[in-house]
């Protein structure tokens, strides 16, 4: 059974990136464009999430939503990589509890390291 990766970004390009690599490698991946609620999270079950910062025409940005989830007992342990090219993203995906970030642009190869560290 392919492990299961949410994207969560307000770019679809990125999305359609994403998806076409991701699924190139195996993994079943979910996109959205926003915010998801937390109960819609835990009903799709990834295994990880990749979530940007900035989500223009959302309720709430990356670092809300990561808090959300690491302050759920129910989808807390899903590892949350945060994506953003903010100049202090470090401090923000720790402030979020994030599990770790991935600063945009990045090489997909850097981004296939860091999901298997996770999965």
């Amino acid at each position: 059974m392919a492990s299961k990766i949410l994207v969560i970004d307000d770019d679809p390009d990125i999305n359609a990136i994403l998806e076409m690599v991701l699924k190139d490698k195996g993994y079943e991946v979910y996109c959205s464009l926003t915010s998801l609620p937390i109960r819609e999270i835990a009903d799709i079950k990834p295994e990880l999430i990749l979530l940007d910062l900035r989500l223009t025409g959302s309720d709430r940005n990356g670092d809300v939503i990561c808090k959300d989830i690491k302050n759920d007992e129910v989808i807390e342990q899903i590892p949350v990589i945060i994506m953003s090219a903010e100049f202090d993203i470090a401090k923000i995906a720790s402030d979020c509890h994030a599990d770790n970030f991935l600063p945009k642009p990045f090489e997909i190869e850097n981004l296939y390291k860091m999901i298997e560290h996770y999965i």
